[in-house]
């Protein structure tokens, strides 16, 4: 982390302005890139060269299959297990499919062509007018097969007797789109925008096959497409450009760099949004499906752009605070407030900004927001939090710049730790009540629509059907020829074959009544029967409308509550002069919901517009009664509640109804699970998880971590990566051991559920097969309706195949009709049931891009002879299995990151705990020359363990080394005694002789009477009284020294210390005498009165020298904080700007008796060295950047964080 740290320092250090000029000249390159690069003809052909690539790579995999089946001898089974989702691959031997892997969506997988009177005989037969393989040639093409588009190949074996067809799938084309969303084979990279069509030669956007061929050509889904920017190398550009705006900020710090930044952002911000507004297709984060509110906030991608360049603005701002403060505090009474007034109004609507965007996020968007429906997030919610994560670190830079505006307290910041924990779990609680609170508004208002739009009887998706139909169904001569002979049956089924969609017949219940004029119509209640013909035309006339002018079908509003349709068809036969009514009476099911597929890949389209989340359940009631209902909760047949009119809502067994009572008889609500307390919980945690990390990564570059800035041979920080480590190893194991205990109940639960479904239906459908010898014997009326009605009780559908994989009868026809899936089973179930004598089979397979499970079983008859395969799809319950199996390991998970970062608290606390008495005993062995006797003993609650036995050890050292110390310093101050005495009489000699001998020549002078010996007394006694002050402080030098073992070791704050002496200095107008402070309180341990002559001797030395040389000039004192290895030390720097020391008299410098002055005794720098060593620390002397000389004193703080 360190290294990481100074890699960034070095980056935007002052001096480094290269990788600033480098990412600008990237953002200038990438935006000329993405102009040039936006001509029609350049982009259309670079796309093609780009699909075209990955075609012939696909074709060449494919090719390599195709080969292996062709060498795989006929009777083998080929194992495709290895082929991609995205390819086919169907093997014939004598034009029978022998295997496949994947399939076509067709419903005729036959390559054998049928004979033109073969098809005229069978002209019913669906099957036979569409055999799309049986009109395939042998080179590459691009073939429509069902709601797919494919490049085809086939391939022929030298005996002609094998053929291999393959596919690779190009693109989805359903053939409606309620619901269904075409998309391309994302393995061909077709880029966004542009649609693969049948080719013309003519076009420019031609992609080739590995033979050479046209396969199909790239279109532009809008016309301005191909001219439009390209966009990946805008962004890239702009991601460069404000790297490179940051970067230049973050070296010059000034009002120019930021106002040059806000500037350019700005324009980056414009020109982004005029780029995306003229471009077509941008991307569907560009467009409004996920979310619009205005015309700045039109889309998600604005949305998180203006996020984006709002939290941008703030960070240029808070990169600017060091000169904001300063000119706030140098400002006037009246400016300060006003430009402070300035930085809590840009907090505020900062505030207001982050609270109007988080709500019209949670309004207006689809995006889920909630981390605890973890299976349902996507990226664009993950796009969303990353951008409010980005503004509410913006908003805590903005809180921290009025705490630098505003503070009291020197030391307090909100970039502490604790304080950061504290704003994110402030910031997290505050999106999570904002999630709930509007979250549920959203939910009120958009339930009063679904409530409402559920009174509506009429199925608009049915009429237009019927509208399409109607004439068709009124020529049919198949229909009329039925009529004639009343087959009523037959009828039914050729009209849900050919005209209705089958699951028609699930959801409304379908009645045909054929008369002739005078016909009676018995109605079954008991009553004489009435004439068919008045009977239906007095409920036309009565509650009939027709579906529009001339229509045959009739809408009947009987005011039941349900969707009631009648048809009325006339058919005339020629031969017997007879004229039939058919009358068609369709009207809805009195039922719960549908089983089986999803309503989205069938045509159940009468709810689908309301887009109910899954596990929502409503119902309509009419008359009192229940009329229909769908989902998990069960409504009551008879609804008696007391409900206001209107629209209301109400918690109720769990559930949160949301109630409509549109009259006194029709009333319509909506249903959902109430949601729990703990699912807040888990998204409070989640998000805080999110924030907490975003925060702490973008401000740990800026903060010192205790725990890295460890020695690597630390104890401390052994100690806590060894606990830390396997306290969370723990827990990742035991946590992927949960997930995959829980994924696996769940499976094994799911797996339970679908083998009793499985068996249900083997066991009621192996009654019609016991005595068949093939599966055309089984089939019958009763035995579809069997599988009907077997298909509601187990509720899912139920598929049919025969003995060779082809599917015979389904419960839900829809799913191929629509081209969806291919009428052949799961390749592997085949094999497992046909080849391998599997019992059953269960499998995930895909429809439609959504996965499901799905069960294989074959049936047997009495001789133990498979007749079919059953299969249940079990679409209606996978999504809910994965829900509840997501929900479940997205409490897992949660739980376990938050006992992660728990450990990881809880083993640093430990590593603490552990270490502190290590640490005490390092610390106080550090100052054992410095503490007192007091100070130096550790208390350990545990004198039994290792520790304990350490520390005792250690007290005990202590009292030895006391005992020894005090011998020590007697024998140290008899010796220094010794050497002051020898230094005294030195000293004193030395000037006692010159005036021992000037006095003696003074004398003999008198004695001898010579002339002006008088004149000679004055000279004689001012030189002795010179000496005698030089001896005189030499006394006082000598007692200061014999006093420095006597003072009391005590706190000192250099920077009250070092003021304290200048303030005394600090008298001459021509001397100025700076401090320059760049530490907060930095405090040492030592001899307060000693230190404080060291301050007064180096700063005297520098005043002396200034006005020896000049008379006048400057001195600096700097306070730093260093950090070495033993610890955190204080750096003391005395500079002037005079003359300095001369070189040869440098390394002479502290030694005793040396002075470069004209006067002195030479013992006051030896002096200093000597109490600072004393007290842990160091001297030294250079040349000063004044010019003159540098005193560097260091000295260990009084807390070191070095372990």
């Amino acid at each position: 982390m360190k290294g990481l740290r100074n890699i960034f320092e070095r980056i935007t250090g002052a001096g480094n302005k290269y990788l600033t000029i480098l990412f600008t000249v990237l953002a200038i390159v990438f935006a000329i890139v993405s102009f040039v690069g936006s001509t029609g003809t350049y982009n259309l052909r670079r796309e093609v060269r780009k699909v075209q690539k990955h075609v012939h790579h696909r074709q060449y995999m494919i090719e390599r299959f195709a080969h292996r089946a062709i060498n795989t001898p006929d009777d083998q089974w080929v194992d495709f297990s290895d082929l991609p989702e995205d390819m086919v691959i169907y093997k014939y031997v004598s034009d029978t499919l022998q295997c496949w892997a994947n399939q076509f969506p067709i419903s005729n997988d036959e390559v054998d062509a049928y004979s033109f009177i073969y098809r005229l005989h069978y002209l019913s037969n669906a099957n036979l007018s569409s055999s799309p393989l049986a009109y395939l040639g042998l080179e590459e093409q691009y073939v429509n097969l069902g709601s797919a588009w494919y490049i085809v190949n086939t391939y022929v074996s030298p005996s002609y007797r094998t053929k291999v067809i393959t596919g690779i799938l190009v693109k989805t084309e359903y053939l409606d789109d309620k619901g269904l969303k075409n998309h391309t084979n994302e393995k061909l990279r077709i880029g966004a925008g542009f649609d693969p069509v049948s080719v013309n030669i003519d076009d420019a956007g031609v992609v080739y096959g590995i033979e050479g061929l046209p396969l199909f050509s790239l279109v532009s889904e809008s016309p301005t497409l191909v001219r439009s920017t390209n966009l990946t190398p805008m962004w890239i550009s702009i991601f460069f450009a404000v790297l490179a705006l940051f970067l230049f900020h973050l070296r010059k710090r000034n009002w120019l760099s930021f106002t040059l930044t806000a500037l350019l952002l700005l324009v980056i911000r414009v020109v982004a949004f005029i780029v995306v507004a003229r471009n077509d297709f941008s991307g569907e984060i560009f467009s409004p499906i996920y979310y619009a509110d205005n015309r700045l906030f039109d889309s998600l991608g604005n949305f998180l752009l203006n996020n984006i360049f709002v939290a941008l603005l703030i960070y240029a701002v808070f990169i600017t605070r060091v000169k904001i403060v300063k000119r706030i505090k140098q400002s006037g009474k009246s400016k300060r407030i006003l430009r402070s007034g300035v930085i809590v109004v840009v907090t505020l609507l900062l505030v207001l900004y982050i609270h109007l965007t988080l709500r019209s996020l949670i309004i207006n968007s689809n995006i889920v927001l909630e981390p605890f429906r973890i299976d349902e997030l996507s990226w664009y919610s993950i796009f969303a939090y990353f951008s409010s994560a980005m503004l509410f670190l913006g908003l805590l830079l903005m809180l921290q710049l009025l705490v630098l505006i505003f503070r009291n307290r020197r030391n307090f910041s909100l970039l502490s730790w604790f304080n950061m924990t504290l704003y994110v779990l402030i910031i997290s609680f505050y999106c999570v009540t904002m999630i709930v609170f509007f979250g549920f508004e959203k939910e009120y208002e958009t339930n009063r629509v679904r409530t409402n739009k559920l009174a509506m009887e009429r199925d608009l998706s049915l009429e237009l059907q019927l509208r399409n139909v109607e004439e068709a169904i009124a020529h049919d001569p198949i229909i009329a020829l039925l009529t004639a002979v009343d087959r009523r049956e037959v009828i039914r089924n050729r009209l849900l074959e050919r005209y209705l969609y089958r699951n028609t017949a699930q959801k409304y219940n379908i009645e045909l009544t054929v008369c002739s004029p005078n016909d009676l119509l018995d109605l079954g209640q008991g009553g004489d029967p009435i004439p068919c013909y008045p009977f239906y035309q007095d409920q036309i006339v009565r509650f009939g409308t027709p579906l529009a002018p001339n229509s045959r079908f009739y809408y009947i509003n009987n005011y039941d509550g349900l969707a009631s349709y009648l048809g009325l068809f006339t058919f005339f036969d020629a031969i017997s002069s007879k004229v039939t009514r058919l009358f068609v009476e369709i009207e809805s099911k009195y039922s719960s919901e549908l089983v089986g597929l999803p309503t989205i890949l069938t045509h159940d389209e009468g709810y689908n517009d309301l887009h109910f989340p899954r596990n929502y359940s409503f119902a309509r009631y009419s008359n009192g009664r229940i009329i229909t209902y769908r989902g998990d909760y069960e409504y009551p047949v008879i609804f008696d509640e007391n409900c206001p009119d209107g629209y209301s809502m109400q918690v109720k067994k769990g559930y949160v109804h949301f109630i409509n009572k549109l009259s006194a008889d029709e009333i319509t609500l909506v249903s959902r699970p109430s949601q729990k307390f703990f699912s807040n919980v888990v998204s409070f945690s989640y998000i805080a998880i999110f924030f907490g990390l975003f925060i702490a990564l973008m401000t740990f570059w800026g903060r010192e971590s205790k725990l890295f800035s460890l020695p690597k041979n630390s104890i401390k920080r052994k100690i806590t990566i060894i606990i830390t480590s396997a306290m969370i190893f723990s827990i990742l194991f035991l946590g992927v051991a949960s997930i995959q205990y829980v994924s696996r109940w769940n499976k094994t639960g799911n797996e339970r559920e679908m083998d009793e479904k499985i068996a249900t239906a083997r066991s009621v459908l192996s009654e019609y097969c016991k005595y068949a010898n093939v599966y055309n014997q089984v089939l019958s009326l009763e035995f579809y309706k069997e599988m009907d009605e077997l298909s509601k009780v187990i509720r899912t559908d139920i598929n049919l195949y025969d003995t060779h994989g082809g599917l015979i009868r389904t419960t839900q026809p829809d799913i191929y009709e629509q081209f969806l899936m291919g009428k052949r089973m799961n390749a592997n179930a085949y094999h497992e049931i046909a080849h391998n004598n599997a019992l059953k089979y269960t499998t995930m397979e895909k429809v439609a891009g959504m996965k499901f499970f799905s069960v294989y079983a074959p049936l047997f008859n009495n001789q133990g002879s498979m007749v079919a395969i059953i299969n249940l799809p079990y679409f209606s319950r996978s999504a809910d299995m994965l829900s509840a199996s997501s929900s479940m390991i997205a409490t897992i998970i949660n739980i376990y990151l938050v006992l992660i970062i728990l450990a990881f608290i809880i083993s640093v606390l430990l590593s603490n705990s552990l270490s502190r008495p290590l640490v005490e005993i390092k610390e106080r062995i550090q100052g054992l020359a410095t503490s007192s006797n007091r100070n130096r003993y550790i208390s350990y609650h545990n004198n039994r363990d290792e520790i304990g036995v350490l520390v005792s050890a250690y007290n005990k050292m202590v009292d030895d080394l006391d005992h020894s110390r005090q011998q020590l310093a007697q024998a140290e101050r008899e010796q220094a005694w010794k050497e002051m005495a020898r230094q005294i009489a030195h000293e004193i000699k030395n000037p006692l002789t010159p005036m021992k001998l000037r006095i003696q020549y003074l004398i003999k002078q008198k004695e001898e009477g010579r002339p002006g010996w008088e004149e000679q007394v004055e000279p004689t006694l001012n030189s002795i009284l010179g000496q005698i002050a030089n001896l005189t402080e030499v006394a006082n030098a000598f007692s200061s020294f014999s006093r420095f073992y006597n003072e009391e070791v005590v706190d000192v704050n250099l920077n009250d210390s070092i003021s304290e002496q200048v303030f005394f200095f600090d008298t001459n107008e021509d001397i100025i005498i700076d401090i320059r402070n760049n530490v907060a309180d930095p405090v040492v341990s030592t001899r307060k009165q000693q230190l404080s002559r060291v301050f007064v001797n180096i700063i005297q030395n520098a005043i002396e020298s200034i006005q020896n040389a000049r008379g006048g000039g400057h001195i600096l004192i700097t306070i730093d904080a260093v950090k070495r290895e033993e610890g955190l030390f204080y750096k003391l720097d005395f500079e002037d700007d005079g003359p300095g020391v001369a070189e040869e008299h440098m390394e002479r410098l502290f030694h005793p008796n040396f002075t470069a002055k004209s006067g002195g005794t030479g013992l006051g720098l030896a002096i200093c060295r000597n109490i600072i060593e004393q007290s842990q620390g160091t001297i030294s002397y250079s040349r000063s950047s004044l010019g003159g000389a540098c005193f560097t004193i260091l000295l260990p703080a009084k807390r070191s964080i070095s372990f």
